[in-house]
């Protein structure tokens, strides 16, 4: 089974700015409520993510940077299992538009475990992954206005 949480914003703001604030991950407390704490390594090394859940609180996953891509894609993935029991990719990217940047976020689960972490998780996904992409819009913004 595979399942998969989605959510995009537009942004009036060229990609490189959009990139600025994404690939910030010491800043993600400040503005990030889906993820308040994000600790990146080098490409390989892990990722230590905190995940505000909801009703689960915050929770630590440990994945792996797959992909690092100025000023377009991010891309981690964790693996559960031999098998794997559970498999996440989360890919982020940053696709120009006319009017500025289009922010897309996808996380595709599979494995086993999928209908459990649905059961359980889905809702908070859902609506985590959406309100990461409104908080990052609304940070490009305030950032850009600074500039000013």
């Amino acid at each position: 089974m595979t399942r998969s949480y989605t959510a995009a914003v537009d942004i009036p703001a060229p990609p490189e700015a959009v990139w600025e604030v994404l690939s910030d991950f010491s800043s993600y407390a400040a503005w990030n409520p889906f993820t308040p704490g994000l600790r990146v390594g080098e490409l390989g090394a892990p990722v230590v993510i905190d995940v505000d859940l909801g009703w689960a609180g915050v929770r630590r996953t440990r994945e792996v940077l797959r992909e690092l891509t100025p000023p377009s894609r991010l891309v981690w993935a964790l693996e559960l299992g031999i098998d794997p029991v559970l498999r996440a990719r989360r890919t982020q990217q940053i696709l120009p538009t006319p009017g500025g940047s289009r922010y897309e976020t996808e996380d595709v689960i599979a494995g086993a475990l999928t209908p459990v972490v649905d059961a359980l998780f889905g809702g908070a996904l859902t609506r985590g992954f959406e309100a990461m992409a409104q908080a990052l819009a609304v940070e490009v913004i305030r950032r850009q206005q600074l500039r000013r």
